[in-house]
């Protein structure tokens, strides 16, 4: 009995990649993440019953596991939600806070948080690098500069032609070129869909990465313009769907589909909106911003950041009591009021339980059916813009986001009802054996085939 023991022992140490756990990182695996910015569950759960042919998801569905929801951070916008889905933290830890850089005087010009330097604790690149391991990135956001093999970082800036020369300068030398020259040229202003699977294809075939990010973008704009659950978002998701069975041929083509694992997630849910309110309005009027005649912003006591349903507000000063006490009679009684678009009210140890904005002293939740808008002239109460965003408390139903796995290592048949968006990260980690010290999440375990 004693030799068979040590005879199994023996065997689980070099079965390798085909089999249980190894202790090194996995050079022969492959991790590929696919985010559908925007995509809500009900999409894939209640496909049928709508009538929406997404036979890639649905595939990967019943060869492995799905999520009902996922619950995501605070806000529940892109920037912070993809940071969070490759550390494993939540904003008020990783930095990345809203998908806007908080700038009162708007000497950026509407900046995003593009740097990876940005982010404050580890990332699954950072992990993947430390074990020798491949990593690639098609259009990831939080991604310039990062210490990706082969990066292709979500970047923008007029969006005119002369973004593409942008992209090609900060991505991996010569990485946008090779692919047109495989695929052809991409829409000079802003990469599409078809152009950020071309990248994700030709990384596959050409570097075979054991970790590679995909980020997709059109259902989100689809679903800002037209509403959630419209028409037009579903034939959006339809034409990702057959996007992603591309990037899964790519895969079978180069000969290592059976050691991939094949994640596709989402960042957020999404509301439908009609009225949109301005409250930066109502701080300028108090005293609390200071404008030119031409509304350019001279000086603030206290100012803002948007992010749809979320209205988050931090001090110039930030001990300055005085101000924080003016903010807070501000906006104290406005929940529940007739038009005043306000939902909630969170003061910043509240805001620090969210898992948000450390900075901020005050955060606003819009009602149903409200956004806010980041003006500080004109009417208080304004139509819309939009039919649909993001943003609200991650707690919400309609904010919730997707979680589908399957390949290599996913047990087959797994329904996890719901899960955190925290927990994303540290299970790509237990597959590719990086380390992750930094993760508020937990494994998730029960998907895994160990």
């Amino acid at each position: 009995m004693i030799i068979l023991g040590i005879i199994l022992f023996l065997t689980t140490l070099h079965t390798g990649c085909a089999s249980s756990w190894p202790s090194e990182s996995r050079k022969s695996c492959h991790v590929i993440v696919i985010s559908v910015d925007g995509m809500m569950p009900r999409y894939y759960l209640e496909a049928r019953n709508n009538g929406i042919r997404i036979p890639a998801i649905k595939s990967l569905m019943e060869r492995g596991c799905f999520a009902d929801a996922v619950e995501g951070v605070c806000p529940t916008v892109t920037y912070p939600s993809h940071t969070t889905m490759v550390t494993g933290v939540r904003p008020r830890r990783h930095g990345i806070v809203s998908n806007n850089v908080f700038d009162p005087y708007n000497k950026t010009y509407n900046a995003w948080y593009w740097y990876a330097e940005d982010i404050k604790v580890k990332t699954l690149w950072a992990a993947a690098r430390e074990k020798q391991l491949v990593t690639g990135n098609s259009y990831w956001p939080v991604t310039v500069g990062a210490e990706i093999d082969y990066n292709f970082p979500e970047f923008w800036r007029a969006k005119v032609e002369d973004d593409i020369k942008l992209l090609r300068a900060i991505s991996t030398r010569g990485l946008v070129q090779s692919v047109e020259d495989v695929y052809g040229k991409f829409e000079p202003a802003a990469p599409t869909d078809e152009n950020k699977t071309q990248v994700a294809r030709f990384l596959i075939e050409r570097y075979r990465p054991h970790l590679l990010l995909v980020h997709l973008t059109n259902l989100d704009h689809v679903e800002h313009v037209t509403g959630p659950f419209s028409p037009d978002s579903f034939r959006a998701l339809e034409e990702i769907d057959t996007l992603i069975d591309k990037i899964i041929l790519s895969t079978k083509t180069v000969g290592i589909y059976d050691q991939t694992t094949f994640f596709v997630v989402s960042d957020h849910g999404f509301a439908r909106t009609e009225r949109q309110v301005r409250p930066g309005i109502l701080m300028k009027n108090a005293g609390l911003i200071e404008t030119d005649s031409k509304g350019k912003v001279t000086d603030w006591k206290a100012s803002f950041m948007v992010a749809g349903g979320i209205f988050m507000i931090r001090l110039k000063t930030p001990d300055d009591g005085q101000t924080r006490a003016q903010v807070q009679r501000l906006f104290e009684k406005m929940p529940g009021q007739p038009g005043s678009g306000i939902g909630s009210v969170f003061q910043q140890k509240q805001i620090l339980d969210l898992g948000a904005d450390p900075e901020a002293v005050c955060l606003l939740e819009a009602a149903p059916d409200f956004s806010f808008g980041n003006a500080l002239e004109g009417e208080y109460l304004v139509k819309s813009p939009s039919l649909g965003t993001h943003g609200y408390l991650p707690s919400r139903s309609d904010q919730k986001a997707s979680f589908i796995a399957a390949g290599q290592f996913i047990r087959k048949g797994v329904n996890l009802k719901e899960i955190k968006m925290v927990d994303i990260a540290p299970t790509i980690a237990q597959i590719l054996k990086l380390d992750l010290p930094d993760s508020e999440g937990k494994v998730l375990t029960e998907i895994l085939v160990h």
